[in-house]
């Protein structure tokens, strides 16, 4: 509910811009770079969706538009920590995620100030597993790789004819295992093997922008 309502907001703000801007020309998608922000919430895995915070999920990337499909490609960096309660054990442990990906999408204007995106995006995760056992145990970290894929839905709202901030959603996935043996444990307590099958999947929430690197026409509702 906590973030239904803001993005409800958002939404209902947009929609009245939207009517008291109808008679201003509508912009074209241009290519951009964009950076995003955002809370990721563990899903699916028993262990991974029970011991995990979610704490940061950040990227940046570059996009060409084909008419109104966009193609480009950028940089993705998750962490998340364990819940010492949750495992009953100080492991000042956490996960981190370098993602490159490439991503596809469709992206428009719906209004002079206005415009969404609904994208799909695919690369290759290098997880590294940092835990108190572990170092311990001589060991600096513990890696992990998989494929990756994420969709994601946006809104932005101009703030000049270049700069616009926006609402966004994604789900993502990560095609391993959440296992013990990355925190250099024998087993999970509390938990069965069984807990830990499925990939990883986390719902993320945040903000984002979008810079457009050519500018509007010179009659633009606003000058940069």
């Amino acid at each position: 509910m906590k973030i239904i309502i803001p993005l409800i907001l958002f939404i209902f703000i947009t929609v009245k811009l939207n009517a008291q801007t109808a008679t201003e020309k509508i912009p074209e998608v241009k290519h951009s770079i964009k950076g995003e922000f955002k809370l990721p919430h563990p899903l699916h895995n028993k262990v991974f969706k029970n011991i995990i915070d979610g704490i940061a999920d950040v990227s940046v990337y570059y996009q060409y538009p084909v008419n109104n499909l966009t193609i480009g490609g950028g940089f993705k960096f998750i962490y998340m920590q364990i819940n010492d309660v949750k495992v009953n054990e100080k492991l000042a442990a956490g996960m981190q995620g370098y993602t490159p990906f490439a991503k596809i999408g469709y992206e428009k204007f719906i209004s002079p100030k206005i415009h969404f995106e609904l994208s799909a995006r695919g690369g290759y995760s290098l997880l590294y597993f940092t835990s108190r056992k572990c170092t311990d145990n001589g060991e600096k970290s513990k890696p992990q790789n998989a494929p990756f894929a994420e969709t994601q839905v946006a809104i932005y709202m101009l703030a000049n004819e270049r700069l616009s901030f926006g609402l966004l959603s994604s789900y993502n996935f990560i095609f391993n295992k959440f296992t013990p043996d990355l925190l250099c444990l024998p087993n999970f307590p509390g938990f069965t093997a069984e807990d830990s099958k499925g990939n990883y999947r986390f719902f993320s929430v945040g903000f984002g922008f979008s810079f457009f690197l050519v500018p509007g026409p010179e009659n633009s509702y606003m000058d940069f």
